[in-house]
This record gives structure tokens, sequence and C-alpha cells, in this order.
């Protein structure tokens, strides 16, 4: 089957931004922020292969960005989508396990 996930990186800007301020946020005081590398590693042990990600909301926050409407902080090209992990906010991950391979 498909293993997918999707996460904010804690290691990111947003992601320490989120961090910083979830004791005084309602919608992520409960959150637990992970890197995307600790996932990507936790899938590989647990025996998925085939792993894939894909990554949005690269840069900096400016200084309009809030927790709420983080959008308004970010330029446009911000949210575009791209191959990997490591450099975006928000990424995508999606694993295969007990499959054979597709040619």
């Amino acid at each position: 089957g498909h293993l997918i996930v999707g996460t904010v990186d804690r290691v990111s800007p947003l992601g320490q931004m989120y961090e910083a301020n979830k004791d005084t946020d309602t919608f992520y005081r409960y959150a637990h922020f992970h890197a995307a590398g600790e996932i990507v590693a936790d899938i590989q042990q647990a025996g998925f292969t085939h792993i894939e990600a894909r990554q949005t909301i690269i840069g900096v926050p400016g200084p309009a960005a809030g927790t709420t409407d983080v959008q308004i902080g970010f330029d446009a090209e911000a949210f575009e989508v791209h191959k990997g992990q490591g450099r975006g906010a928000f990424v995508a991950l999606r694993a295969r396990k007990g499959m054979r391979d597709e040619g």
C-alpha cells in the first residue's frame, strides 16, 4: 500500500515561527512539529520504499506573516510546488510498502 504524509517542516522558517508561537495559538497549541528528514528516516525504518517528496512555501515569512494569515507574508512564487524536501515549509511525502517494482 501507499503512505501519504503532509507536514509542516519544523526546521523551515515557517515551522520555527509556528513552534515559537504555538503556546498562544489556538490551532497549533497541541501540535507536534517534526523535521521532514526525521519523518523520511522513520518511514524508511518502517520498511517503506520509493519515497517521493514535494514541497512548497519556500522562503522566509515577511513581517506581515502571522500564524493565521501566513499567505500575506510570502511572495506568490513561494507557493510553487517543487520536488524534494528541506527547503519548503509544507512537505508532502508518498511512500510504498509491500508492492513489487512497477517496471
